[in-house]
């Protein structure tokens, strides 16, 4: 009884490259039902549906890390806006249409002399009606 053989490494590697260079195509293609087609022919050869499924959890893989990759673009993004809000030497809110607050920085609490929490679900006609008042 003989052993059976270990798979070469390189053709995996080979095999693989392949297999994910394809689904980057297929990608940017636009083609993203390659097993469907296949199936759809009516004649399916085994050894090409299971190819064409490689093919598409590669793409799924390459589609995955992209949003990860964008997911911690935006976080960057937003850490580093939310850094400049908070500490831009100018009175800064972020209102809704309707004039309520809905975020404010920490030079507007100083001028409205509120803290964030109450700072926000308040009116800015409100706010700068009792802000005249106060002078």
């Amino acid at each position: 009884m003989s052993k059976p053989k270990p798979a070469n490494t390189s053709t995996l590697s080979s095999e693989q490259d392949d297999i994910r260079r394809r689904a980057s195509e297929a990608l940017r293609h636009g083609d993203f039902d390659l097993a469907d087609q296949l199936l759809a022919s009516g004649d399916v050869e085994l050894s090409k549906l299971i190819e064409n499924l490689r093919i598409y959890q590669a793409e799924l893989e390459i589609q995955n890390n992209e949003l990860r990759e964008a997911q911690t673009r935006s976080r960057q993004m937003l850490d580093r806006f939310s850094s400049l809000f908070s500490f831009i030497p100018l009175a800064e809110l972020v209102i809704d249409r309707n004039g309520l607050i809905l975020e404010a920085n920490l030079e507007a609490e100083r001028l409205f002399f509120l803290d964030n929490a109450h700072l926000r679900q308040h009116y800015l006609r409100r706010l700068l009606h009792a802000s005249a008042e106060r002078k």
